[in-house]
């Protein structure tokens, strides 16, 4: 009988295949490259091909000495808030314009004027980082791609739709982060969307994430090294596939990933923060659980920054150096908004700083304050969710920097939170995939099921006497956006004179 699930997961900077079995244990895992592209201030972008490629070449790998009949089905997750339009036949017409990019401003205020309460409609404001804002700008600045489409996608449906051969296809995840979707029906917005101009027919059919998609395509398994016919599952959104990696399956429980982009989510049966519209909104793989969730748009992206601007040899150094300094980093503050900042201020022009160095101050505190920076972010997110009502009394901990040892202590005493790291924070995203694929195929009988197959490391729990430190610390974190605030006008002046393409680093 076959025993394992093959699923990819198609992140910002690279494609991460995983073996996983039957009892959740990752048999192996191999990540394929690729890049980014920055064209211009404000442009994000990739080539759709790469995502192929990405597959075709973890796979070499990663099936080296495993019989290919041990594949029984293949799951899928990718990054959300994408825009990839295609034709008929699922070629790509124009590069991924991905979740980062923000060239779309002009049409998110535009929706913003049709009069259209976005919010409580989708469960996400119109924002130029969502997807609705990125196909209108398809329709106003490259109106001959937007005639050519037959369907704009995903990361994982446009690879799904290659596959398996099976174009026009997304599920409820991805589909609710798009912007674009009436959140209580679970359909797509039709009067609102034709409000603003968009044409309907170009959106792919919505599918349940834990259902079989079609079957692998001779092509397809020759490239991957597979036999056809292979199911592979409908699949869903990265952050959808990390909430069900993190075995959240019932309103309340809530997780942190601790990647690149940072954010937190918490199970809900309905919108939050509709007045302040400070959360975006997607489904769960189930489909029974609505997800609001609030982001830090940079994390350990911030962190491996400053590893560079700070002339460190590694995470190694990193850490010793931030752990040689006191809590509090010697009255040094870390803005992390070297991207703007999401929740919650949703304010794409600002920009990072530290704040208030001296001359007794050395790499040590400012490494310090880079971790204290970040978890001083989620903190913010914390208070928001509490604003809103919803209190999670712990946070499932995943993403690469869950295996930071000196992070996790520093966000539980900063958040006064209990933390739960994942046994395999760095793949939880993978096997949420996996879980929805062997849910389709019949591995496990349901989501109660599938839901106690991830495991947790040992707890990790505030310092009452850390927390106290930290204090002070939060209390001039919480004046800092204000204060940043007053320059951002004139900084972003200063960038756009020049040309600098100042995301390109993150």
């Amino acid at each position: 009988m076959p025993e394992y699930i093959l699923t990819f997961d198609l992140g910002t900077t690279g494609n991460k295949a995983a073996l996983i079995d039957r009892e959740g244990n990752v048999f192996r895992t191999v990540t394929s490259g690729y890049g980014v592209d920055y064209p211009k201030p404000g442009w994000a972008s990739q080539r759709a091909e790469a995502f192929i490629e990405s597959c075709a070449a973890a796979c070499r790998v990663l099936l080296e000495g495993v019989d290919p009949a041990d594949i029984a089905c293949i799951g899928l997750s990718g990054t959300m808030n994408g825009c990839l339009p295609v034709d008929e036949s699922g070629n790509p017409l124009y590069p991924h314009i991905i979740h980062a990019d923000t060239r779309s401003a002009g049409q998110a205020r535009m929706m913003e004027q049709t009069g259209v309460d976005w919010y409580s409609l989708t469960g996400n404001r119109a924002s130029p980082r969502g997807s609705a804002a990125k196909a209108l700008w398809l329709r106003d600045e490259r109106p001959q791609v937007y005639r050519r489409t037959r369907w704009f996608l995903q990361t994982k449906d446009f690879v799904r739709g290659w596959l398996t051969g099976d174009w026009g296809a997304t599920d409820l995840s991805d589909g609710a982060l798009t912007g674009m979707m009436d959140i209580n029906g679970r359909r797509w917005a039709g009067d609102a969307l034709r409000e603003c101009g968009i044409d309907i027919d170009k959106l792919p059919r919505i599918r349940r994430s834990d259902t079989v998609a079609g079957a692998l395509t001779g092509e397809a398994a020759r490239a991957l090294g597979l036999r056809a016919g292979v199911p592979v599952s409908v699949g869903g959104g990265d952050g959808a596939c990390a909430a069900a990696g993190a075995g959240l399956c019932q309103d309340g429980q809530a997780y942190c990933c601790l990647g690149s982009t940072a954010w937190i989510s918490v199970m809900t049966g309905r919108v939050l923060d509709a007045d302040a519209r400070r959360f975006v909104h997607y489904f769960d793989l189930s489909g029974a659980h609505v997800i609001p969730t609030g982001t830090v748009q940079s994390a350990a992206s911030a962190f491996d920054w400053a590893l560079s601007a700070l002339g460190m040899s590694g995470i190694s150094e990193a850490a010793r150096l931030a752990a040689d300094a006191p809590p509090g980093a010697g009255g040094v503050l870390f803005a992390p908004y070297l991207q703007g900042e999401r929740t919650p201020w949703w304010d794409d022009e600002v920009r990072g700083a530290f704040v208030g160095l001296s001359s007794g101050h050395t790499r040590s505190h400012m490494m310090r304050a880079v971790y204290e920076g970040v978890a001083c972010a989620l903190r913010s997110v914390l208070g928001v969710f509490a604003q809103s009502g919803a209190r999670p009394d712990a946070l499932t901990v995943l993403g690469g920097g869950a295996q930071s040892e000196l992070w996790l202590r520093v966000l539980a005493d900063i958040a006064g939170i209990r933390l739960l790291p994942h046994r395999d924070p760095g793949v939880a995203t993978s096997l949420g995939a996996a879980l929805a694929a062997g849910v389709a195929v019949g591995f496990w009988s349901g989501w109660r099921e599938a839901a106690r197959i991830p495991a947790l490391s040992a707890p990790v729990d505030p310092d009452p006497v850390r927390s106290a430190a930290y204090r002070g610390v939060w209390e001039a974190y919480d004046k800092l956006y204000e204060a940043l605030r007053i320059v951002t006008p004139a900084l972003s002046a200063l960038r756009r004179q020049s040309g600098s393409h100042d995301d390109s680093a993150v």
